[in-house]
């Protein structure tokens, strides 16, 4: 769902049991990408780092954002949420995304993690 200017990019898929995964596709060579733990992960934006944004489920149905930089996780969760998924990263480091409150009313943000 995602493509930077090296031609990098994310996205996700579903394998025959139903689970989503996120993936990179980078010089043809193509990379599963799943948060440890997590039911479910989707991959949203990438920026020139390779910095890669997205959001997982995790066991209780609950949606989280995420980064990936250099393999490591950060999760991103935006404060009284009860829903968040960070959609695009830019080259700072910056995301843009939504999130849903405990009302249920969907928002957008910005963010620098």
């Amino acid at each position: 769902m995602g493509i930077n200017n090296r031609g990098q990019i994310v996205g996700d898929y579903g394998d025959a049991g139903g689970t989503v995964h996120g993936s990179l596709l980078d010089k043809g060579a193509f990379t599963t990408i799943d948060v440890p733990g997590a039911t479910s992960t989707e991959a949203g934006g990438i920026n020139d780092h390779g910095q890669i944004s997205g959001w997982y489920g995790d066991v209780s149905g609950t949606e989280h954002g995420f980064l990936l930089d250099k393999g490591t996780f950060t999760t991103i969760d935006v404060p009284g949420a009860i829903r968040t998924n960070a959609y695009g990263i830019n080259a700072r480091g910056q995301f843009v995304g939504f999130y849903t409150d405990v009302s249920g009313t969907l928002h957008g943000f910005g963010a620098t993690p």
